[in-house]
């Protein structure tokens, strides 16, 4: 059995993406397009040149995150906690932990309160039993919630989703 950087035996181990990455449709970018560009004629008129600047890198940074895919790290859990590219998460600052169904695969959310860091996304390997064995051993090791509260950002993310026809 392998042991991680802290010399614990490591139960699970496998490498996947840093954040869940699926291709965009054209019509994604051309959509975030338009609406940055309304957006920055409306702050145009407001005459304020520092948050047209913002709405431009806000759709930067949706063009990169959709366009480049993430680098590939290695996950690892052990009996004490979870190592995410080198950095180790303990249990005991984990709240609770649920599963987000993606397109081509599964996703942890996992919230703790580990300082400056409230939540870790764990993108979960594409073999299913190695995923469902991960799954029923986190289940079994910390508390599950099954529909987690939504955050304002969710509920912001989901207006966004549905005024621009992507769900």
């Amino acid at each position: 059995m392998e042991t991680s950087k802290n010399n614990k035996p490591v139960l699970f181990e496998w490498k996947e993406g840093l954040r869940y990455f699926e291709k965009k449709p054209p019509q994604y970018l051309k959509s975030i397009f338009v609406v940055t560009l309304l957006f920055s004629v409306l702050v145009y008129f407001i005459a304020e040149p520092l948050l047209m600047f913002l709405v431009w890198v806000v759709f930067f940074v949706a063009y990169t995150t959709s366009v480049i895919p993430p680098p590939e790290v290695t996950y690892k859990i052990n009996n004490f906690g979870i190592e995410i590219a080198g950095f180790f998460y303990h249990f005991s600052a984990v709240y609770y932990f649920t599963i987000l169904k993606k397109t081509n695969n599964q996703v942890l959310k996992i919230i703790n309160n580990t300082p400056g860091i409230s939540e870790l996304r764990l993108v979960l390997p594409n073999n299913k039993q190695e995923a469902e064995a991960i799954i029923e051993y986190l289940k079994s090791t910390l508390p599950f919630v099954e529909n987690p509260p939504k955050t304002e950002i969710d509920r912001m993310a989901l207006w966004l989703r549905k005024l621009t026809g992507f769900n």
